[in-house]
């Protein structure tokens, strides 16, 4: 009990207000005890990318809204040949029937995109592989 008291004694500072403060050094502090494990969340709530009246911040461009991009484009450029190609009523309403669709996806991902930032969490994750696999087929 005794030899407890000096080592702490020791290994303690004091204040200016004569308070003692456990050093760094303290046997207690230096344990390989594991560190407490911070929250794990499956999803996180996403967060609006800017307020009114704030500045804008462009948002960093990644590999997904490349690959929509890219969709995107190659998509109108083979529905133009389908265009070119039959002309007729069939052929628009062909057209249009396929256009629309992917036209729409990519008007929903720009506007979620340019709105919101999501959370790096599974459930978003997951969603984006999915999304993308839909997308690639």
């Amino acid at each position: 009990g005794d030899s407890t008291f000096t080592a702490m004694a020791a290994s303690s500072e004091s204040t200016s207000s004569g308070a003692r403060v456990v050093s760094s050094s303290h046997p207690l502090r230096m344990s390989s005890l594991p560190k407490r494990a911070t929250s794990f969340n499956l999803i996180t709530r996403p967060r609006q990318r800017q307020s009114w009246g704030e500045k804008q911040i462009l948002p960093h461009v990644d590999w997904n809204d490349l690959l929509w991009d890219l969709f995107y484009v190659a998509a109108a450029y083979n529905l133009s040949n389908i265009i070119l190609s039959d002309p007729d009523d069939i052929g628009l309403l062909y057209f249009v029937g396929l256009f629309g669709p992917v036209m729409h996806s990519w008007f929903i991902r720009l506007r979620v995109d340019a709105q919101y930032v999501m959370g790096s969490d599974p459930f978003h994750y997951t969603f984006e592989v999915i999304n993308l696999c839909f997308l690639a087929t």
